[in-house]
């Protein structure tokens, strides 16, 4: 999978993904970022999850995930045991342990974060 990094000027990034090659990325980057006023900061590759990786967490936050690599604001929430707004100021104000990424302007937290959070890691 392949994910396009972009922004507007003075507002954070947000990713849009989900390309199966970097060549889609690349033509989506230059026909529709550019045609709506975004800037593309860069394109990424990013590795599927895999069964092993998952193996690797906590049992109850795979129960969550579900095999996904980000869980939304109220499933982080629910994993970590903490108020769904406390994430969302987290991610307003940049000030807590894990900062979430932005798909389609929507807040996702990665699994991988929140696992090292759990364990003692953040």
């Amino acid at each position: 999978m392949f994910i396009v990094i972009a922004y507007h000027e003075h507002e954070p990034s947000e990713v849009f993904g989900d390309f199966d090659s970097s060549e889609s990325a690349t033509q989506w980057a230059t026909n529709h970022a550019r045609a709506d006023a975004w800037v593309v900061k860069e394109i990424q590759a990013i590795p599927h999850s895999t069964t092993s990786d998952f193996a690797k967490i906590l049992p109850e936050l795979a129960a969550i995930a579900k095999g996904r690599d980000t869980l939304k604001t109220r499933e982080a929430a629910k994993a970590i045991n903490r108020a769904p707004q406390t994430l969302r100021k987290w991610a307003c104000l940049l000030d807590g342990p894990i900062r979430p990424i932005r798909i389609y302007g929507r807040l996702a937290w990665k699994v991988s974060d929140l696992q090292s959070l759990l364990s003692g890691g953040n």
